[in-house]
């Protein structure tokens, strides 16, 4: 082998190594960092009704950011949010619980809301995401696992590991206030229910608990 022969065949393992670590870093971020992946990864609808990329806005990150330091600390992530108008809330929220419940086998969540109608229109946000989900694969990381079954505005069951997404139909009523008081849910997954008269409504995904108002 010539030294051109060798300094090339150096330089394509270093590239080998180069692209792994880089493959490595992408999944790692996309597991643990919550507006990384709602970038690289989520579809919402904007004010124009267009569908663009979830990129988080500057009250969103601060929201994270809280929630994520609390996670650190070894705390069970919670937030109680009087939240204004078009600051992008609920639907930071839904995206953490997407993120969540994609990357994570046999994750638990919920969203509880005060009427059919919001609750549907919430759990519309996450049917959302997941349909523009990349078919793709980084690493070990599957962004798009398959749905197993489902049911429009009620119910996404993802995968062999019975990760869910429950809406309306399957949390109603005396159901949802015992959603709320577990903080959880007795299926997998992602859900809307009645949460009685007022406004406002709880999503809650494993640890995680926010309370919008």
């Amino acid at each position: 082998m010539t030294p051109a022969s060798r300094a090339l065949s150096r330089g394509r393992r270093r590239s080998r190594a180069d692209f792994g670590h880089e493959r490595r870093q992408a999944e790692r971020r996309l597991r643990t960092d919550t507006p990384f992946y709602a970038e690289k990864c989520l579809t919402i609808v904007d004010q124009g009704a267009h569908q663009i990329p979830c990129v988080f806005n500057e009250a969103q990150r601060h929201v994270d950011g809280v929630l994520e330091s609390q996670r650190a600390e070894g705390k069970p992530m919670r937030a109680v949010i009087l939240k204004a108008r078009k600051l992008g809330m609920s639907t930071g929220i839904e995206a953490k619980i997407t993120h969540r419940y994609t990357t994570r086998a046999n994750h638990h969540a919920v969203v509880v809301a005060h009427d059919k109608t919001t609750a549907s229109e919430i759990f519309a946000m996450s049917e959302l995401m997941y349909a523009n989900l990349p078919n793709r694969e980084v690493g070990e990381l599957v962004l798009k696992p398959p749905v197993s079954r489902s049911r429009a505005k009620q119910r996404i069951e993802l995968g062999v590991e019975a990760r869910e997404e429950v809406s309306v139909e399957d949390v109603l009523d005396d159901d949802a206030a015992v959603v709320l008081e577990r903080g959880g849910h007795p299926l997998d997954g992602v859900g809307g229910g009645e949460a009685g008269q007022g406004g406002g409504h709880v999503s809650s995904s494993g640890d995680l608990r926010a309370i919008l108002l």
